[in-house]
């Protein structure tokens, strides 16, 4: 049962590739935004089952820029580039 415990410790990366964006300025504001984004879900869940947010513990975010170097080949080498765009969340129960 997830409230049975004292504490959630949960890690979050994320990561945006080298392809550039205009959307959000840079790749470092997309992996940033990811990252957040990412931390208020997470957040939600956890406190929709019963999980009360003084039990919740974020450790430091890591928003990365990852990824071979952009050579304005983003429609040819769409899978290399893709798989730089991701978020890892780890949430580890502590009693």
């Amino acid at each position: 049962c997830l409230t049975s415990n004292t504490s959630f410790e949960v890690n979050i990366e994320s990561s945006a590739s080298t392809v550039p964006t205009i959307t959000f300025r840079s790749n470092e504001n997309l992996s940033n935004l990811r990252a957040k984004n990412a931390k208020e879900k997470v957040r939600k869940a956890l406190i929709k089952n019963g999980v009360k947010e003084s039990q919740i513990k974020f450790a430091d975010m890591k928003a990365l820029v990852k990824g071979p170097e952009y050579k304005k080949d983003a429609k040819e080498n769409m899978s290399t580039y893709e798989q730089y765009q991701y978020i890892k969340i780890k949430v580890v129960a502590k009693k």
